[in-house]
């Protein structure tokens, strides 16, 4: 005979490995977490383009993920191009220079993915790593 006392038992249990599943994310490297806190101080003392303005910096595997809000606007202008066009854009205006210190600090792995948001969701991810040397930020 099934109890409520099993049922409850089980629930638990499926949602503690359900959360363990879901929870678990690759360890940042030392070289990322290192990263992060540069590009942290980085993107608060370079204006980026176009009114954008930075949100964050999280380091995620040999990564840095760079929230970067963009305007209304701007973010519907950019969903209407192609992805391409896209990409060069956000790189363009959100991605560090070629010649700054980040790119020596990451892994050769590693890259700064640029999280284009606009309302709090993301609407593009595009990394940086081949970046036009003329550089992107001012």
């Amino acid at each position: 005979m099934i109890r409520p006392r099993h049922i409850l038992t089980a629930g638990l249990f499926a949602a503690i490995v359900a959360g363990g599943l879901f929870a678990c994310k690759p360890e940042a490297t030392e070289q990322a977490k290192k990263s992060e806190a540069w590009l942290t101080k980085f993107y608060g003392t370079h204006q980026i383009r176009g009114g954008w303005g930075f949100f964050g910096a999280e380091a995620h595997d040999k990564n840095v993920l760079v929230a970067i809000n963009v305007p209304t606007q701007q973010s519907l202008d950019l969903k209407a191009k192609d992805a391409d066009e896209q990409a060069s854009i956000i790189r363009l205006f959100a991605c560090p220079p070629s010649s700054e210190l980040i790119w020596s600090m990451l892994d050769y792995e590693g890259d700064v993915i640029i999280q284009a948001r606009s309302g709090g969701n993301v609407f593009a991810d595009i990394p940086c790593r081949n970046l036009n040397p003329k550089g992107s930020v001012q």
